[in-house]
């Protein structure tokens, strides 16, 4: 469902409100959150459906945001008053390491405070 959120999202020009969102080092800050919770959501679905320690499942999840991202990037090429970006890509896969490293860094915390 959040990929098609994406999808449709990027079906359209960019409405006022994500114009708004900050733009940091030419990378929008929008476009860290959108992936940074695909991300999670995909680490998700990995964790609770495979038996794969962490490692591998947050390496599939950023596989699969980057993967979902090219393709997004691609399909904004069809989309009137859209285009490609060659930064996205990159925005894309440094949101899903973000989302990684939060979610390993609270999973941590979690841990430390069940051993206490």
């Amino acid at each position: 469902m959040y990929m098609a959120l994406i999808y449709h999202l990027s079906s359209a020009p960019p409405p006022q409100t994500a114009r708004a969102f900050p733009v940091l080092f030419e990378i929008k800050v929008l476009h860290i959150i959108e992936y940074a919770g695909l991300a999670a959501l995909i680490l998700f679905a990995v964790h609770n459906t495979a038996d794969l320690p962490f490692k591998w499942a947050a390496a599939y999840s950023i596989m699969l945001t980057y993967i979902y991202g090219l393709t997004d990037e691609l399909h904004q090429v069809f989309v009137p008053c859209r285009g490609p970006s060659l930064i996205d890509p990159f925005a894309n896969l440094a949101a899903a390491y973000l989302a990684m490293a939060a979610v390993y860094y609270l999973r941590g915390k979690t841990n430390r405070r069940r051993r206490s």
